[in-house]
């Protein structure tokens, strides 16, 4: 994972090139999923639908607090997670990972 300015805010996020997360100035959040990902994350209340977009398939995520911030974390946890399934030849270390995210089966 790599981490490099944003022109709108504090950062990017990326995998191997692949863009994981953005952050901004104000604690705002906005990460790519899948579609299918993505509706499972609003439809259970874990994230917003993208604040300039709405029909695309990323999420914002607000931080307001310090749970908010490690909602945040898990947010972007599950994004890297995604894009290391991918490129891995070795899953070794991530499947324990997606454990550790106690992920719904859904």
């Amino acid at each position: 994972m790599s981490t490099h300015p944003h022109r709108f805010g504090p950062g990017n996020f990326d995998l191997e090139a692949r863009d994981c997360a953005h952050s901004y100035t104000g604690g705002v959040v906005d990460i790519p999923f899948p579609r299918s990902v993505r509706d499972r994350l609003l439809a259970d209340g874990l994230a917003e639908q993208q604040r300039w977009a709405r029909n695309s398939d990323s999420i914002t995520f607000r931080v307001r607090s310090h749970e908010d911030v490690e909602h945040a974390v898990w947010l972007k946890r599950l994004s890297y997670l995604r894009y290391a399934l991918k490129a891995a030849s070795d899953r070794t270390g991530l499947d324990e990972q997606a454990d550790d995210l106690r992920l719904n089966p859904q």
